[in-house]
C-alpha cells in the first residue's frame, strides 16, 4: 500500500499514513480537525549507480529470445512429424 505525507493547515503537524490510492484523509489526527489536511509531495530515491536497460536493447533481446524458442519448437515439430 502507499505512503502518503501530509500536513494539518492548522496545527502544521506532519505525519505519514498508508492508505489505498483513491482514500483520503480528511481529519488531523494531531488536532482532529476536519478538512485541513494537505497531501505533501513524495520523495523518492535514485540510485544512479544503477544500470537501467534501453528500452530498445530490451526488444532486441526479447526478439532473439522468441527467435531461439520459435527455431526450437519449428525442430520438435519437424521431428514429431517425421516420426
Amino acid at each position: 500500500m502507499p505512503e502518503y505525507n501530509y500536513r494539518c493547515t492548522t496545527c502544521l503537524a506532519t505525519f505519514k499514513e498508508e492508505h489505498g490510492m483513491k482514500e483520503k484523509l480528511e481529519q488531523c489526527p494531531s488536532c482532529d480537525s476536519l478538512h485541513t489536511l494537505q497531501r505533501l509531495p513524495s520523495s523518492f530515491l535514485y540510485n544512479k549507480n544503477v544500470e537501467v536497460e534501453k528500452v530498445g536493447d530490451l526488444v532486441k533481446r526479447s526478439i532473439e529470445e522468441f527467435k531461439k524458442d520459435l527455431i526450437e519448437e519449428k525442430r520438435i515439430l519437424k521431428e514429431e512429424h517425421h516420426e
